[in-house]
């Protein structure tokens, strides 16, 4: 498996229902546009996000046949797409 780090501010919709965050498409700087199929991981960086201070909250997604991480700063808020996992 190769994992490429991406750190790219992204656009993210996404369900925020009862204190769950799902994340359900994302949108790349570079004009494309993905589905997420599944939602496979989620967990909460209380240490915060490279800025320091808040938590940040990451999910781990599949989409467009590859598996990403995508983590949500809601102090900011802003979306990252992390990296890519490719086989």
């Amino acid at each position: 498996m190769q994992i490429e780090r991406l750190h790219e501010r992204v656009a993210v919709r996404a369900d925020f229902h009862r204190g769950v965050i799902t994340p359900i498409a994302v949108a790349r700087q570079n004009g494309q546009r993905f589905t997420v199929k599944s939602v496979s991981g989620r967990w909460v960086d209380r240490a915060g996000g490279p800025r320091g201070g808040a938590p940040s909250y990451h999910f781990t997604v599949e989409m467009a046949g590859a598996v990403y991480e995508l983590a949500f700063q809601p102090a900011m808020p802003e979306w990252w797409l992390e990296r890519v996992m490719l086989e």
